[in-house]
C-alpha cells in the first residue's frame, strides 16, 4: 500500500508540473496541448510523454516541431526521473530557468531553433549525465561558462547561430568523450586551444566557422584526432600556412571528409602531405584563402573528392594533368566522384585546360574564368554528360568551342572575353573559319564509313530528281527556254556538306516550315543557296514540286 501511494504521489507531482508547463503556453495553433493534456486522461498518454515502466515516471518530454510559443516554466524541474527534453522548433523566449538543474538524470537537452535568451545558464554544469545539448539558433549571450566543461559525459554540442563571445577555453581537454562541438555563427574570438582539443580524440564534427577566431592550423592534426571527419573553419582570421604535416598519416589510416578553410588569409602554398587523404576526402575548399604557388600533383590521389574550390587564390603555373584521376577507385556503383571544380579568379592559371579533365565523368560544375588560361578547350570534355555549368571567361583560349555533349547548351556567358575563340552564333563568338582540305579529309572519313545511310540518301535525292526532270522533258518551256546541258552542274552531297561547314549554324541563312537554308561556297569559290528538306513532314514532296515548278519557268 505504501508503494502504491508513493506511485500516485510521483505521478500527481509530474502531472502537477506538467499543468503548470502548460500553463506558460500562450500559443497551440495545433491545440496540441489544449485537448490532450487532461486530468481526464491518463499522463502517460499524453502527447510528447513517455514514461518509465518501472517507476510509472515520466521519462521523455517530446514537444519538438509544434510552434508552442511562450516561456519554459521552473515546474519542469520537478520532473526528477525526466532523461530527455526536447522543445526544439518552436516559439519559446525568455531565459531558462535554474530550476531545470534539478534533472540530474537527464542525457538530452534540447532547446534549439526558438528564441531563448540569456547568457548559457551555470546549471548545465549540474547536469553530470548529459550527453547531448542543442542550443542552436536562439539568441543566447555572453561566454561559454567553465562549468560547461565540468560534464565529462557531454558528447554532442550544438550551438550555432547566437551571439555567444569570448574564447574557447582550455578547460574543453575535459570533454574526453566530445564527438560534435559546432560553434560556428557566433563571436567566439582568440585563438583555438589545439593541445587541448586534442584531448577529445573522438571528436568527429569541428565546426566553428563564420567567428573571429586567429591563430594557426597545427601540425599532425589528423593523426592527434583519428575520428575526425568534418574540420570547418571558413570565415575567420586563421592565419599563418597549412602546415606540411597537417595529415601526414597513411591514407587508409585517416578519416577526414570535409576540410574547408575559406576566407583565412593562410597565405603559403598546398602541402604535399594533402594527397594522404585519398581514401576519405570528399570536399577540401579553400577559397579566398591567399594561397600561393602551385597546385601540387598529389592533388590528384584524392579519388574521393567530390568538391574542390581553390578559387581566389594566387595560384599560378600549369592545372596538373593528374587532376584528371579525381575519380573513386571503389567502382562505378560508388558516387563518390568529382562533381565541382572551381578554380576561378587566381589569374595566373596558364596552358591549356588537361585534356585528362573529360576523365571526369561526374563533374557536374568546372569554373574556371579569369585566368590566364590559353590553347584549345579539350574536345574531350564533350564526354562530360552530367556537366550542368561551364565558366572560362576572361583567359586567353583559342580556337573552336566543342559543340557536342554539354556545349550543345553553353552560351556567350561561358566564354566571354576569349577573343580567339570561335564557334557557334549562339555561344557569342565568331564563326570558325573552315580549312578546307583539313575539312575535306575529316568529310571523307566521317561519311564514308556510314554506307547505308548515304545509299538511302541517294535513293531519296535520285528519285526527286528523275521526277522533277520527267516534268521538265514534257513541258514546252523547257523545250524553249532550258538552258543548255554545257551549264548544268552536278554536285555530290558530300560537296554539298563540305561547301555548309557540315551544315554548321554558321551558315544557317533562314528555316521555314519544310526545311532550312544555308549558304555554301563549292570548292571553286562559287556561292550557292542550299536548302534541306525536312522527310519527317508528310507534305514536304509537295513542296518540292512546287518549288522544282517555279524553278523551271525563271527565264534568266
Amino acid at each position: 500500500m505504501a508503494t502504491l501511494s508513493m506511485t500516485a504521489k510521483n505521478l500527481t507531482t509530474d502531472q502537477s508540473a506538467l499543468l503548470q508547463f502548460k500553463a506558460h503556453i500562450t500559443s497551440d495553433p495545433y491545440n496540441v496541448l489544449a485537448y490532450n493534456w487532461s486530468i481526464s486522461n491518463p499522463i502517460c498518454s499524453w502527447v510528447g510523454i513517455s514514461c518509465n515502466a518501472r517507476h510509472e515516471r515520466v521519462r521523455v518530454l517530446n514537444l519538438s516541431f509544434m510552434d508552442l510559443g511562450g516561456t519554459i516554466s521552473p515546474h519542469l524541474g520537478n520532473l526528477s526521473f525526466l532523461v530527455n527534453l526536447d522543445l526544439s522548433y518552436n516559439n519559446f523566449h525568455g531565459h531558462l530557468p535554474n530550476e531545470l538543474g534539478q534533472l540530474r538524470r537527464l542525457r538530452v537537452f534540447s532547446v534549439g531553433n526558438n528564441r531563448i535568451s540569456g547568457v548559457i545558464p551555470g546549471f548545465i554544469g549540474l547536469l553530470s549525465k548529459l550527453q547531448i545539448l542543442n542550443l542552436e539558433y536562439n539568441n543566447f549571450t555572453g561566454t561559454i561558462p567553465d562549468v560547461l566543461f565540468n560534464v565529462t559525459t557531454l558528447e554532442v554540442l550544438w550551438a550555432i547561430d547566437n551571439n555567444i563571445q569570448g574564447s574557447i577555453s582550455p578547460e574543453i581537454a575535459k570533454l574526453t568523450r566530445l564527438k560534435i562541438f559546432y560553434m560556428a555563427i557566433n563571436f567566439l574570438s582568440g585563438s583555438i586551444p589545439w593541445s587541448s582539443i586534442f584531448n577529445s580524440s573522438s571528436l568527429q564534427w569541428f565546426s566553428l566557422t563564420y567567428n573571429f577566431l586567429s591563430g594557426s592550423l597545427p601540425d599532425g592534426l589528423c593523426n592527434r584526432l583519428p575520428k575526425l571527419e568534418w574540420l570547418i573553419l571558413s570565415y575567420n582570421g586563421l592565419s599563418g600556412s597549412l602546415p606540411d604535416g597537417l595529415c601526414n598519416r597513411l591514407p587508409k589510416l585517416g578519416k577526414l571528409k570535409a576540410l574547408i578553410l575559406d576566407y583565412n588569409p593562410l597565405h603559403g602554398v598546398i602541402p604535399l602531405s594533402i594527397g594522404n587523404l585519398s581514401e576519405t576526402l570528399e570536399n577540401f575548399s579553400a577559397s579566398n584563402c591567399k594561397i600561393n604557388g602551385s597546385i601540387p600533383a598529389e592533388v590528384g590521389n584524392l579519388h574521393s573528392l567530390i568538391i574542390l574550390d581553390l578559387s581566389q587564390n594566387d595560384l599560378n603555373g600549369f592545372i596538373p594533368t593528374t587532376m584528371g584521376n579525381l575519380r573513386n577507385l571503389q567502382g562505378i556503383q560508388s558516387l563518390k566522384v568529382l562533381r565541382k571544380l572551381d578554380l576561378s579568379k587566381n589569374l595566373l592559371f596558364e596552358g591549356a585546360i588537361p585534356s585528362t579533365f573529360g576523365a571526369l565523368i561526374s563533374l557536374v560544375s568546372l569554373d574556371l574564368p579569369n585566368n590566364s588560361l590559353s590553347g584549345e578547350i579539350p574536345k574531350s570534355l564533350e564526354a562530360l554528360t552530367y556537366l550542368k555549368n561551364f565558366n572560362v571567361s576572361i583567359n586567353n583560349s583559342q580556337g573552336e568551342i566543342p559543340s557536342k555533349g554539354p556545349f550543345k547548351n553553353f552560351s556567350t556567358q561561358s566564354f566571354l572575353l576569349n577573343h580567339t575563340l570561335c564557334g557557334l552564333p549562339r555561344q557569342g563568338v565568331p564563326c570558325c573559319i573552315v580549312d578546307t582540305i583539313k575539312r575535306s579529309k575529316t568529310l571523307v572519313m566521317k561519311y564514308i564509313l556510314p554506307s547505308v545511310l548515304l545509299v538511302l540518301v541517294t535513293v531519296i535525292v535520285t528519285f526527286l530528281f528523275i521526277k522533277c526532270y520527267y516534268r521538265r522533258k514534257h513541258s514546252p518551256v523547257d523545250q524553249v527556254d532550258s538552258l543548255p546541258l554545257a551549264t548544268w552542274r552536278r554536285t555530290s552531297y558530300m560537296e554539298i556538306q563540305q561547301a555548309t561547314d557540315d551544315f554548321s549554324e554558321c551558315n544557317l541563312l533562314s528555316i521555314g516550315s519544310f526545311g532550312s537554308v544555308f549558304k555554301g561556297t563549292l570548292s571553286d569559290g562559287t556561292i550557292v543557296a542550299i536548302k534541306t528538306f525536312n522527310l519527317q513532314e508528310e507534305s514536304v514532296l509537295g513542296s518540292f514540286d512546287s518549288e522544282c515548278e517555279v524553278l523551271r519557268n525563271i527565264h534568266h
